[in-house]
Order: structure tokens, then C-alpha cells, then sequence
């Protein structure tokens, strides 16, 4: 029975630990993996996305965009217990990086979906809806497998949940599991938010230099009141 348990734990390992870059995951259920039914799994982040700032820093594309369609779940193994969601993005603004081909659509993929007699499901994660808006920090999925026939650049958020905060009713609403520092900016209107990523981006969040106080740099002088950077 021992040696059962043992076998049974490292199958699922094997078939939940895959996820691109994103980290692992584990179920709550085990029991059901031998007859098929609902698996809850929960993610496990490589990344600690820990501010806004290290959000902005770890993404390839940020964008605002809503989802359009979500695709046929699909199995990335040959067990058929590990499932994956890829969902069309259509995007209305890039905030940071560009696609590929220069498309205004992505996909997303998200782990989680019905196929055959498996059903996974990730609480923490839960898949997009057609319709929803979204402010999503990206990065490149480079994986060949499972295969991506529709031709756009596929995705995924950072850090799972971070990465896809939801604009509801035109104000910004980070995934539950997010941590608190950017849980900071729930409510925030969204062109606000928008703004203040773009801000960031750019540099201009850094507070001015006051008067009469040195550049905070080498070779930085300060003369007659004013602010000067040394060459």
C-alpha cells in the first residue's frame, strides 16, 4: 500500500507539475485520479510577484484586452489529467512589449478545463469568460506541445493569478490569491490604473528632485539651488 501511495504521488507530480514557468501545481483530490471525475488543483508560483513594479518587470507584454473566445480544452500529456485552456484575447491597447507578428490578438492559456472524463479545476485561477476585460501582464509560452494551430502568439499571465487583474464596471479588481500590495489598487478606475502602469514604464512615477538636494547618482553636483547631473 506503501509503495501504491508512493507511485500515485509522483504520477501526479508528473502530470501537474508542467505548467510553463508558471510553477506547480497540486491536487486536492487525489482519490478521483484513478476513475476520472473533478480534480482540484492549486497552483504554486515560481515567481513571488510581490508589487506592481516586479509585475511590470517580469512581463513581456502587458495589454488591455477582452476575451473573445476560449478554445476546446486540450491535454498537454499523454495521461490526459493535466488540462490546459487557451482563450483568444482581442487586444485594445499594448502598454508594453508587441506581439510577434504585430497582431491584436493573443492567446491565453490557463490550466483548468472539462476533457474526456477529467475535470480540473483551479479556484485560484479561474478561467476567463468571453466578455470580460482584462489589464494582462504576459509572457512568451514557447512550448510545442500542446500544439497552437490558430497562428497567434501564445501567452501566459505572471505568477498565475497576478498577472490578470479584471476591470469590472470600469475599475481594476486583482485575482483574490494576489498579494496585498496589489491588492492596493482594487477599485482603482482603469485609465487611472492604466496611467499609472504607463507611468511606471516610462520613469515618470520617480518623484522630481527637490531643490538644492544632489542628483542621487555619481558625479552629481548641486549649484545655486538647482539640480545638475554630472556627465
Amino acid at each position: 500500500m506503501r509503495y501504491l501511495s508512493l507511485v500515485l504521488l509522483a504520477c501526479i507530480a508528473v502530470a501537474h507539475g508542467q505548467t510553463p514557468r508558471t510553477g506547480d501545481s497540486s491536487p486536492t483530490n487525489p482519490g478521483k485520479l484513478l476513475s476520472g471525475g473533478t480534480l482540484t488543483v492549486t497552483p504554486h508560483p515560481r515567481e513571488p510577484i510581490v508589487s506592481l513594479d516586479v509585475l511590470i518587470r517580469s512581463s513581456d507584454l502587458i495589454v488591455d484586452g477582452t476575451v473573445t473566445s476560449s478554445l476546446p480544452p486540450v491535454a498537454r500529456d499523454t495521461v490526459g489529467k493535466a488540462i490546459e485552456t487557451h482563450s483568444l484575447i482581442s487586444i485594445s491597447k499594448i502598454l508594453s512589449g508587441k506581439t510577434p507578428d504585430g497582431s491584436q490578438r493573443v492567446l491565453l492559456v490557463q490550466e483548468g478545463g472539462k476533457l474526456g472524463q477529467w475535470d480540473v479545476v483551479v479556484p485560484s485561477d479561474p478561467l476567463v469568460k468571453s466578455g470580460e476585460q482584462y489589464i494582462l501582464f504576459l509572457r512568451k509560452d514557447n512550448r510545442t506541445v500542446p500544439a497552437n494551430p490558430t497562428g497567434y502568439s501564445r501567452y501566459y499571465a505572471v505568477g498565475v493569478w497576478a498577472g490578470k487583474p479584471q476591470v469590472i464596471n470600469q475599475t481594476v479588481r486583482f485575482e483574490a490569491e494576489a498579494d496585498p500590495q496589489l491588492h492596493k489598487f482594487d477599485n482603482s478606475d482603469v485609465s487611472t490604473f492604466l496611467k499609472l502602469i504607463d507611468d511606471k514604464i516610462h520613469g515618470r512615477d520617480i518623484p522630481p528632485p527637490r531643490p538644492g538636494v544632489p542628483f542621487p547618482g555619481p558625479n552629481a553636483v548641486a549649484s545655486k539651488g538647482t539640480v545638475q547631473k554630472g556627465n
